[in-house]
Order: C-alpha cells, then structure tokens, then sequence
C-alpha cells in the first residue's frame, strides 16, 4: 500500500508537469527535495538509474531554473531549492510568458488589420444582392412591413390597387403617415380610404403604376389584373438610385 509520503511526492509531480518541467527534470529535483543534505551526483546515478551525462545536463537545466543549487565543495554537490520559493519563480516566468505572448499577440493583430485594411473582402456585387422578387400574399406582407417600419411611405396605384391594400390590412398597418396619389376620376371613391395618416393628391395620369416606397426601399408591383393573388409579384429593391428615382417620380405625380 503506498503511504502518505509517496502520495504526497506522486501529486507533486503530477503538478510540476503543469509548469512544463520534463518527467526527468522533475524526478530529480523531487528526489532532492527529500534528501536532507546536500547530494553528490553518483547518487543521482545509484537511485535514479539515469545516466551520468544526463543527470549533469538534467542539473544545469534545473540550475538554470532556479530549482537547484550547487555548492562547490571538495566535490560539487547539490540541494533543492524549497518548494515553495521554486513555486514563485515558476510562477514568476509563466506570468511573463503568458505577458509576452498577449504582446506579440497585439502586435499581429495590429499587423493582420493593416493588412486586410489594404484589401476589400466584401463579395462582388451582383444582381441578387440588390433585387429581391416576391410573389402571392408574401407581397402584401412586405407592403405591411414596410408600413409598419417607415414613419412616412408614398403609395401610387390604381383604385384596384388601393382596394386590394386595403383588403390586406395595409392602412391599418401604417406607423404614422402615408402619402397616396390616385387617378383623380378615382379619387371620390377613394374616400372611404382615408384613414387617419393618408394624404390624398389626385393626378390626370390614368394608367398609373403600382408602387409602394419607403425611406430606404421601394416595392413594384406586377401583374395586378391577375385573377388569382397568388399570381401577384413584386420586386422590392433598396438600390438608393432606384428609391431615389422613385420618389421624384412619386413628388411629380404628388405635385
């Protein structure tokens, strides 16, 4: 059964690894942590069973460390360094290990962002990106978001237009303001839309297109007559020059 000591050394052992000290290195500074005196190196050899050349390298490498001494006598002769004083200088150089890799840690850092700064990343542009087709009742559902999020949208279209809006919930779901221009032949019947928030303008221009902007987006609608909802599409984009080219469309048709 192995008793409290050997457990003790077993353990300590077991933590010196965690300093990155070598099984042998740390075989020899615990064999002399249990010596009383002083220790010649043929004993290292006796005990040990390490080789000679090895146990004077092993030697200079804990010297080095900090973990042994040598005392010059008639023979050189060595001693451990008590634990606990070892324990603060292996602490010691790990906080300034672990001080020296986050500095050069910084360093590439600093380095890979003047690097990439020289570089552009972003994905080549393509129509997908700035063009999105939406069909069926997926339309009105964009309509209402983009009432629902913008405190001021501009509505053209037909009667028809403005009564499937209507039917969709899109009046109700308006944040604030909205903006409708309507053939002005239209525009009696255009009444009972005029909720709290619509601004009615009547045009001359009959054959009006069907267009729902935002501050930053605009839907456009296709294929209206279509008998069927779900035969309905739209494209809604965000390009700014195409926003851009609609409002003034819009301000025209408005004024």
């Amino acid at each position: 059964m192995i008793s409290e000591k050997e457990f003790a050394f077993t353990q300590l052992k077991e933590f010196l690894k965690k300093f990155g000290l070598k099984e042998r290195n740390i075989d020899l500074y615990v064999f002399l942590l249990q010596r009383e005196k002083a220790t010649k190196p043929i004993e290292f050899f006796k005990e040990l069973g390490i080789h000679r050349t090895d146990t004077y390298r092993i030697l200079k490498e804990l010297e080095k460390m900090g973990l042994v001494n040598r005392i010059l006598d008639k023979y050189h002769v060595y001693e451990a360094i008590p634990f606990s004083t070892v324990m603060r200088r292996l602490i010691e150089v790990k906080e300034l290990e672990q001080k020296q890799q986050i500095s050069s840690l910084r360093e590439s850092t600093e380095q890979m962002e003047k690097l990439l700064s020289s570089y552009d990343f972003r994905p080549p542009s393509s129509p997908e990106r700035f063009f999105n087709i939406i069909t069926g009742m997926m339309v009105y559902t964009k309509a209402r978001e983009l009432a629902q999020e913008n405190d001021k949208v501009y509505v053209c279209g037909s009667i028809l237009d403005v009564h499937k809006l209507d039917y969709n919930n899109f009046f109700d779901s308006l944040k604030d303001e909205c903006d409708l221009v309507l053939p002005e032949n239209f525009s009696q019947q255009a009444k009972k839309y005029l909720k709290k928030g619509v601004n009615l303008k009547a045009t001359k221009i009959t054959d009006l297109p069907c267009f729902i902007i935002g501050s930053d987006e605009v839907i456009l609608f296709f294929d209206r007559d279509a008998e069927s909802r779900n035969n309905l599409y739209a494209l809604c984009t965000g390009v700014p020059d195409i926003v851009k080219s609609y409002k003034v469309l819009f301000e025209r048709l408005y004024s």
